[in-house]
């Protein structure tokens, strides 16, 4: 609610004193204090005083100058204040006061259209009242101005965009084709397929490249390069709502994309190795893949989201050199517990569950990913993990390690299993499960087994919440 009442004085010729009046009388209906020679002078007062008492005067914000022909005319010849039938300011009257306290308000045009307005304000923006087509939206902004509440304020101002700070590694060719594909016009499915492979190439080769070495001042860099990959990360998610935009087969192009990276990144030259040497890229990957879903969800791309965790994956089975294995989305979960084992404990908040989840819940790209869209997307692949029965193949589930930064007690929070009382969301979480009716819906969710002393930190009271922490069986698609 505002609490400054603007306070505004009105100068005119009393041609046309009833449509001054009018306007006068409606604005303090509207809460403004109007000044008004009608109103405040008494005999024996004198105008032309008066009328530079309240330009001059500090608690006047606006002076509304209503201009018509008479006006226009007496102004533009210096009869301001000086006639018996005019309250018009003259050149030197408007000397005296700032300029933004001055606001012209047209009351006539001419028979071509051109308003009637002082030759001294001809450059000022104005307010058009003068005729019934214009009048409501000008006294619209009329108020606006007086109350300083306009219908396009100006944005808060934002961060600086992160990829202007990239100093050691050049994200041009990926920013190019993100562009490439943003743009296209849908005619050529080979020219998108081959820029696509373009990006793909180009990021993993960037990813790479930030790889900090496994030197003395390892821990201290890893942390470093991690926090340099969030401009690179968020082009990624740039890259994913570019194909969702022009309905490309994402999660083929995202499945591939994840394959590639990881064979490329859990492998070594030489004979040995440490788990360390690929902690910044599994890292990465898991980050990654884990914002992906974030990403499918808030879009409701729930075809593509199957496909990209109900698939095959082929990842190599260690770094040196061994073939490839068949596996499913599970293999990229972070494995690795070198962050917390060996820095964590040295940190500023050695106490935390786990200092990987940590440094990812903070890493917001709004609006999409927030803290709690991305530990949704890390639960909802641990609930999926278990329906797809993943878990099974691969002998253990997606471990949710952001579950601790939803909001709430982990349950009773995740909306896209809470709207599962409607039939309509149900019907659009089909292709999600691979079913084709509600009851196939919760025989697929059963799945998600409600055991609560699995998924949970070992020192954590709070698990994380399974489908059915959300809602219970017998309630799933009892409404419209």
């Amino acid at each position: 609610m505002n609490s400054i009442i603007p306070k505004v004085f009105m100068s005119y010729s009393w041609v046309c004193s009833d449509g001054v009046i009018e306007l006068a009388e409606r604005l303090v209906n509207d809460g403004v204090d109007v000044i008004l020679d009608v109103w405040e002078l008494k005999e024996g007062q004198d105008k032309y005083a008066f009328m530079e008492r309240c330009v001059t005067d500090d608690t006047i914000s606006k002076v509304l100058m209503i201009c018509d022909k008479s006006y226009a005319e007496k102004a533009n010849s210096r009869e301001g204040g000086v006639g018996d039938e005019t309250m018009v300011i003259s050149p030197e009257i408007y000397a005296k006061a700032t300029e933004t306290k001055y606001l012209p308000v047209i009351f006539e045009r001419d028979d071509d259209g051109n308003e009637f307005i002082p030759a001294y304000l001809k450059a000022r923006i104005y307010i058009d009242l003068s005729c019934d087509e214009v009048y409501e939206d000008g006294y619209d902004k009329l108020l606006r101005n007086l109350f300083n509440k306009p219908e396009r304020s100006k944005p808060k101002l934002g961060k600086m965009p992160e990829w202007l700070n990239e100093e050691s590694i050049s994200l041009s060719l990926v920013r190019a084709s993100i562009k490439q594909i943003q743009s296209y016009d849908g005619k050529n499915s080979a020219k998108l397929q081959h820029i696509t492979k373009k990006f793909c190439a180009d990021f993993i080769e960037t990813l790479i490249s930030l790889t900090p070495p496994n030197d003395d001042n390892f821990n201290e860099n890893l942390l470093k390069q991690i926090d340099a990959t969030k401009p690179l990360r968020d082009l990624f998610l740039d890259f994913i709502e570019a194909l969702i935009v022009v309905d490309s087969n994402a999660s083929s192009t995202l499945g591939d994309l994840f394959e590639q990276a990881y064979n490329k990144v859990y492998r070594i030259d030489g004979n040995s190795y440490n788990d360390s040497d690929f902690e910044f890229g599994l890292f990465s990957i898991w980050e990654l893949f884990i914002c992906s879903v974030a990403v499918l969800l808030h879009f409701e791309c729930f075809i593509e989201l199957r496909e990209l965790l109900y698939r095959t994956y082929f990842l190599k089975g260690g770094p040196l050199g061994q073939s490839i294995k068949s596996t499913n989305f599970i293999k990229f979960r972070y494995r690795s517990s070198y962050i917390d084992n060996n820095i964590k404990p040295k940190s500023e908040n050695p106490q935390l569950y786990c200092l990987a989840a940590d440094i990812v819940s903070k890493r917001e790209k709004l609006p999409v990913i927030t803290t709690n869209t991305i530990a949704n997307a890390d639960v909802v692949l641990y609930q999926l993990s278990e329906v797809f029965n993943a878990d099974e193949q691969f002998g253990r589930a997606w471990f949710p390690r952001l579950y601790v930064y939803m909001g709430g007690q982990y349950e009773d929070y995740q909306e896209i299993w809470q709207k599962m009382i409607s039939v309509r969301h149900c019907e659009k979480l089909f292709p999600l499960f691979g079913v084709d009716s509600t009851e196939g819906l919760k025989e697929a969710v059963k799945r998600n087994r409600d055991d609560k002393r699995k998924m949970r930190y070992p020192n954590s009271f709070d698990s994380a919440p399974t489908i059915l922490s959300n809602i219970k069986i017998e309630d799933i698609a009892s409404l419209p």
